[in-house]
Order: structure tokens, then sequence, then C-alpha cells
């Protein structure tokens, strides 16, 4: 996510080092299989504490609550997935609304 904010930065969508703090672009994360999905919580508690991560989000308005896009293609049927899909969101829209 940070590379991202990286590579956004040499194209001039985002100065963080600015006064107030620039980004045109949101950026989230994309979990595309049950095993990242597990790690999603891990992955956005990270983000959130990260500084430059916040300095990013308060130039976008602030927290989002969908903090990480869900996009599960693995074959171990639609329910499993759903199911794990709903706790994900619901874990990551928790810790991005008690930052």
């Amino acid at each position: 996510m940070l590379r991202v904010l990286l590579l956004a930065r040499e194209g001039g969508l985002v100065d963080l080092s600015r006064e107030p703090a620039l980004s045109r672009l949101d950026i989230v994360p994309l979990f595309e299989t049950l095993e990242d999905l597990e790690q999603a919580p891990l992955v956005v508690r990270s983000l959130l504490s990260d500084p430059m991560w916040q300095r990013h989000l308060a130039a976008r308005g602030g927290t989002r609550s969908d903090a990480g896009l869900l996009r599960l293609r693995q074959g171990r049927g639609l329910l499993p997935s759903a199911g794990r899909s709903i706790v994900c969101r619901r874990t990551c829209a928790g810790l991005a609304e008690s930052e």
C-alpha cells in the first residue's frame, strides 16, 4: 500500500510533505484469497498505525469504513467465502472507525 503511495507521489497525485497534505487517489487493499482475507484485520491495523498512511487518510477526508476491497475467487464454496467476507468487512470497518 505504501508503495502505491510512492508511485502516486512520483506521478504527482500525492504530496504528503506539503501543508495541507494532498492526495488525489483513494487506495484500498485487495484481499483475493481466503488466506488474504484472514490476514485482512492485521493488514488494516498495520496501515492505520502507520504515520504516512494516517497522513494520506487525513488528506482524503479521514478514515474510510470500506477499509478493504474483498474479491474472493478461490473455489472453496460461495457460502464459506461470503461468511468470511462479512466477518472481515465488519472487523476492518470496526478498526477504521476506532481510529
